[in-house]
């Protein structure tokens, strides 16, 4: 799942089943279109000059949910979303509530690092960005919720504070099956999400994972901050994030700034800008800048969104200046 915002409101819809007295089953979805068009320019001192290439791309995702009272009082909510793009993938989540305090066991479905963003309308600037070439700025850059994993958290200061923790090996999604190493070893992220007052939001977590399978005497540590503010239609924030492999290459810090305006009940206007810094040791490699223009448009239950990126030292590669254009739509049923 890749936790995308479809423009400013919710998509999916949803149709409520009949089941036992307690319990409640919803199903929706929603099927994405996206065209993307790129232009690159591999470095400074390029003999091809620029490239460009076009492409058309379609995800769809089918959501079950359901819900049921317990005798003693807690609840069960469990999730289930089939995802299908390049190839399907499901993810799934069980989440136990007791008063302010839950219980999960998941699959890409819980808080973590990416749930931490500045504010934007639509895809991620390295969504956006990546569709002419790869960038040194990743959401998040290690996201222990992508794999299955147990979580425990608490509603508080208006938000919910979340412990995570995935362990080096998994079922592959086969309840009797055996286990699969992962290339990457055990880790964890703690993270709150949440509005202490009005009109405040933040973001705060960190993360850690084990290295590879075959060398675990490092961790790759990534950590992210987010303060970002509503007034009236327009809300303004600032994200910070850094990854940290512990060795002399592959220390990333990004300042990402963005601010969004409901320019109408239907329309919004979302403005990025992200610098990251490749802070290697007597690192000469020039600082990447992502900005981004995005436009939403809601009409209920179809979204369109029109982005345009532009990209300077792409993945701090010098003279790598890129431009891309999204087209995306959503639409629910």
């Amino acid at each position: 799942m890749k936790n995308k915002l479809l423009l400013t409101t919710a998509l999916i819809g949803s149709v409520a089943l009949a089941g036992a007295a307690q319990s409640e089953i919803k199903i929706g979805g929603s099927q994405e279109i996206t065209f993307g068009a790129s232009s690159v320019k591999t470095s400074s001192a390029s003999t091809t000059g620029n490239k460009s290439g076009r492409g058309l791309g379609n995800e769809t995702n089918l959501n079950i949910s359901g819900s049921t009272d317990l005798d003693n009082g807690m609840s069960i909510v469990t999730k289930y979303n089939l995802e299908f793009d390049t190839a399907a993938k499901k993810e799934v989540s069980m989440q136990i509530n007791s008063g302010d305090a839950f219980f999960v066991i998941a699959n890409d479905m819980t808080q973590g690092l990416n749930s931490i963003s500045a504010p934007r309308v639509g895809d991620h600037p390295n969504t956006v960005a990546a569709r002419a070439t790869a960038t040194a700025y990743v959401d998040g850059h290690i996201e222990n919720n992508f794999d299955d994993h147990v979580a425990i958290g608490l509603k508080v200061a208006g938000g919910n504070l979340v412990a995570l923790y995935a362990p080096n090996s998994q079922l592959n999604g086969n309840d009797d099956g055996g286990t699969d190493a992962l290339a990457t070893g055990s880790g964890y992220t703690i993270s709150y999400v949440g509005s202490p007052v009005e009109n405040l939001k933040i973001g705060i977590a960190h993360g850690e994972k084990q290295d590879s399978d075959a060398n675990r005497v490092k961790d790759i540590e990534s950590d992210k901050l987010m303060v970002a503010y509503t007034m009236g239609a327009v809300t303004a924030g600032v994200e910070y994030s850094d990854k940290d492999t512990n060795t002399t290459s592959g220390n990333l810090k990004t300042m990402s700034y963005g601010v969004t305006f409901n320019a109408a009940d239907n329309l919004s206007i979302g403005l990025g800008y992200a610098v990251t810094d490749d802070d290697d040791a007597g690192s000469t490699k020039p600082n990447e800048k992502i900005t981004l223009i995005t436009l939403g448009y809601n009409l209920g239950g179809l979204g369109l969104e029109l982005s345009y990126a532009d990209v300077s030292d792409a993945n701090n590669v010098a003279g790598a200046d890129n431009q891309a254009f999204q087209a995306r739509t959503v639409v629910a049923f």
